[in-house]
C-alpha cells in the first residue's frame, strides 16, 4: 500500500491515526523480537524501521517521540 505523504489531505484523521498506531504496534512487535536472545533480524533493522517514522512528514512530533519511546530510543541512540 502506497501512503499518500506527500498529499495528506487525502488522509483523514481518522486513516492517519491508524496508520501511525499500526506503524507502532510493529515497531513493537520488531522491538521485543530484536531484544530476544536468537533471532534473524539484521542488527540495525530497529533503527532504520524507526528512522523511516521520523522522516515521515505525516506523523506528529508527539507521534514520533512517543514511537522512539515506545521501542526505548532516544535521540542519541
Amino acid at each position: 500500500m502506497h501512503i499518500p505523504w506527500k498529499q495528506q489531505n487525502v488522509l483523514t484523521p481518522t486513516q492517519s491515526s491508524l496508520i501511525y498506531q499500526h506503524y507502532k504496534e510493529a515497531a513493537g512487535a520488531l522491538y521485543q523480537h530484536t531484544n530476544k536472545s536468537m533471532h534473524a533480524f539484521e542488527p540495525d533493522i530497529l533503527s532504520r524501521f524507526v528512522q523511516a517514522a521520523l522522516s515521515c512528514p505525516g506523523f506528529t512530533m508527539e507521534q514520533k517521540t512517543e514511537l522512539m519511546t515506545a521501542v526505548n530510543m532516544s535521540l542519541i541512540h
